[in-house]
């Protein structure tokens, strides 16, 4: 009697791990290495499902974008979605953000410089997605674009275009981004005292003026 309970426990317990381990995996979407070897696993993006008239058929629509949520198996900290608390309520979290961007732009403001002098005269903006500064401060994964040039159209009600610039400066200034954003050493996070990667975005504009 007592080892077929026994059994049932361990059968129950493997039940529990199993089910928890599940809804774990089916918690996140993919997850990539990246050139460091660090593990980034992706959030599985909201969908949900529409109808569309005068068809009388569904369509499954995204509602929430996949971002990076997992670091080598530690969640990560996402500064984009409580902006205003964190500033109001912990000002640590706004001050290691604001020292990242100010030392990121300066870093790539000086590196390009060279470079902008090839470009015509013109707004140009530079934006990094999906930052991921790991709990030592270095950016393990990011995305973006590159530098492209930012048009207004004189209209404040519409949103600005972009467009790539030319391919030999797109080449060289991603190159010159990159290498930047992989050496830069930032001031790491602490929640409660411990080291935490988190997310967060960088919006860059540079101006380009020659007589």
């Amino acid at each position: 009697m007592n080892c077929c309970k026994h059994i049932s426990l361990s059968l129950l317990c493997l039940l529990i791990a199993f089910s928890s381990f599940r809804n774990e995996r089916e918690r996140y979407g993919e997850t990539i290495i990246t050139q460091r070897g660090d593990e980034v696993t992706f959030s599985k993006p909201k969908e949900r499902e529409v109808i569309v008239r005068n068809v009388n058929t569904k369509r499954t629509i995204a509602t929430e974008r996949s971002v990076p949520a997992l670091l080598n198996g530690k969640r990560i900290y996402d500064l984009k979605k409580y902006p205003d608390v964190d500033r109001t309520k912990d000002s640590t979290k706004f001050l290691v953000t604001q020292h990242t961007y100010e030392l990121l732009h300066n870093a790539l403001a000086n590196a390009i410089s060279k470079e902008m002098g090839y470009l015509a005269n013109g707004n140009y903006i530079c934006e990094l997605n999906n930052v991921v500064v790991d709990e030592n401060g270095f950016i393990a994964y990011y995305e973006s674009k590159g530098l492209l040039k930012h048009i207004f159209d004189g209209n404040p009600f519409n949103k600005p275009r972009t467009q790539p610039i030319n391919s030999t400066s797109t080449y060289i200034i991603k190159r010159i981004i990159d290498n930047q954003v992989n050496k830069l050493q930032f001031r790491p996070l602490a929640i409660n005292g411990d080291a935490t990667p988190y997310l967060t975005r960088f919006t860059f504009y540079f101006h380009q003026f020659q007589k």
